[in-house]
């Protein structure tokens, strides 16, 4: 029972699984590797923001955290699928919810048929 105590490492350090390949994220750096259709492995390096006393505020602090892991994950989960994807990779055939004419354009009301807008006072 009298064993001495082990000392224990303690990391910060926490990934995710990209497309063919994974991110890493310690305190300092973050690290994508990604596999491209060649075989060959894609690395790359960034710093971690640091967003200076808004982390010192506890509920303002796991905010922030969430949504730069949202941002980040998002972030190096497209950069991963595009290597992957090599030279075959063309943004204009990109598959898209919306069709091509109407995408980025705001639609006006004025613009568009009395029906496809009603409240709760039209008749029709």
């Amino acid at each position: 029972m009298n064993q001495p105590k082990k000392e224990r490492f303690k990391t910060s350090v926490g990934g995710q699984a990209l497309m063919e390949g994974i991110m890493m994220r310690g305190p300092k750096l973050i690290c994508c590797a990604v596999r491209k259709p060649d075989g060959t492995i894609e690395t790359k390096i960034d710093p971690v923001k640091n967003h200076g006393i808004w982390t010192k505020i506890p509920l303002v602090r796991g905010a922030i955290s969430m949504i730069e892991s949202l941002i980040v994950g998002y972030r190096y989960m497209m950069y991963s699928a595009q290597v992957s994807m090599g030279d075959d990779y063309d943004p204009e055939e990109e598959e898209t919810a919306f069709p091509n004419e109407s995408r980025f354009q705001p639609v006006h009301r004025s613009s568009c048929p009395k029906s496809t807008f009603r409240s709760g006072t039209e008749k029709g």
